[in-house]
């Protein structure tokens, strides 16, 4: 019976080394492509669940105030102002309706964000970090005091 020279042996060796790094190369790879997405779309339902809300709690016409870099909310001895600060949708409650720069909760983390009236109707437009372009619109129903 014939031996198989060591040489060889250290052949066969180092091509499973390289086959088992090269594994693991594309399974990082996979894991943060699957992690980015997973991120996009907590973001994507962050934000919907977020603006759904806001717009039921605050569901009167002339209660809200939109301009090109954020919508102000009115509520009774206070103001909640939603704007893009550092690539994140910002929300701040306060007493005054300027932005204080820092002093708002982040929400969701996006590339672009701008409001716009039409009507009833308050459209956002959001571009998020992976440049996917979102619109949502939300009618108001109700009247001022109902």
């Amino acid at each position: 019976m014939r031996q198989i020279s060591p040489i060889i042996h250290w052949i066969i060796l180092s091509i499973f080394a390289l086959a088992m790094v090269f594994m693991l190369y594309l399974a990082a790879i996979t894991f943060d492509r699957m992690h980015d997405e997973a991120n996009q779309m907590f973001n994507e339902r962050t934000l919907l669940l977020y603006f759904n809300q806001r717009f039921k709690q605050a569901d009167a016409i002339g209660a809200m105030v939109v301009e090109e870099d954020r919508l102000q909310i009115n509520h009774p001895g206070y103001y909640t102002l939603l704007y893009l600060e550092d690539g994140y949708l910002v929300e701040q409650v306060s007493e005054t309706n300027q932005i204080l720069e820092k002093s708002g909760q982040r929400i969701a983390e996006i590339a672009q964000l701008s409001f716009r009236s039409e009507g009833q109707q308050i459209i956002i437009d959001v571009i998020h970090s992976n440049l996917d372009a979102k619109s949502y619109r939300f009618t108001l129903i109700s009247e001022v005091g109902s």
